[in-house]
């Protein structure tokens, strides 16, 4: 047969084999400045080609760069962090540069290669580049939290928590004039902790040790 999935196949055997982990990646991406020590797809893809990550706000950036070599322009002029195979930095933007050495080495767009060599194959039928200038059915929507969704530990009127064993409990104490009250409830087992006195400001802790008892 010609054609379909065998041609793909041997196209994506003659990119891997055209890709030489251990060359420098100018070899690829010619563009690249030289940086005074050699730079390897190896070293790229295990952090520990001193590439820097974000900074400031660039995690945030929605520029839309229009070729995979384009968006190499944010750090590709920046000096390394640390001399290549030295420490190991995790960088977004040393991937961005893998998927440029990738293009040089099949010949192919980046993201065409990995839908028909990668995502196709797999089955990945809703598995798509991510572009911001398109509308993409059942995209997932995202947020960014800020200080109003901070993690208070309170519920809706209850306290709540996760104790030694992993069961969720929600509990609640307080006092006035003439008498404290804690009630608490495990609310994988069951179990109900509540401790009444007729006597103002009493501690709460008690309450903790008897939860506690039953954390063994």
């Amino acid at each position: 047969m010609v054609g379909g999935v065998r041609v793909r196949g041997r196209r994506a055997q003659e990119a891997r084999d055209a890709l030489d982990l251990d060359a420098p990646v100018q070899r690829y991406v010619p563009s690249l400045p030289d940086k005074g020590h050699p730079i390897t797809t190896r070293l790229l893809a295990g952090h520990l080609a001193g590439i820097r990550h974000y900074k400031d706000r660039e995690f945030f950036l929605n520029r839309r760069f229009a070729t995979v070599l384009d968006g190499l322009t944010i750090f590709q002029d920046d000096s390394l962090l640390v001399p290549p195979g030295t420490r190991f930095s995790y960088s977004s933007y040393a991937w961005n540069l893998v998927s440029a050495v990738v293009e040089g080495a099949s010949g192919d767009d980046f993201l065409q290669y990995m839908s028909a060599h990668v995502f196709r194959p797999l089955g990945l039928t809703h598995t798509a580049p991510d572009r911001s200038d398109s509308l993409i059915p059942g995209r997932t929507q995202f947020y960014d939290r800020d200080s109003a969704g901070e993690e208070t530990g309170y519920g809706i009127g209850w306290f709540l928590r996760t104790d030694s064993l992993g069961h969720r409990w929600a509990f609640h104490g307080g006092g006035s004039v003439g008498g404290t009250a804690v009630f608490g409830l495990d609310r994988d087992s069951g179990l109900v902790v509540a401790i009444l006195t007729n006597l103002s400001d009493a501690p709460l802790h008690p309450a903790r040790e008897i939860q506690a008892a039953f954390d063994r």
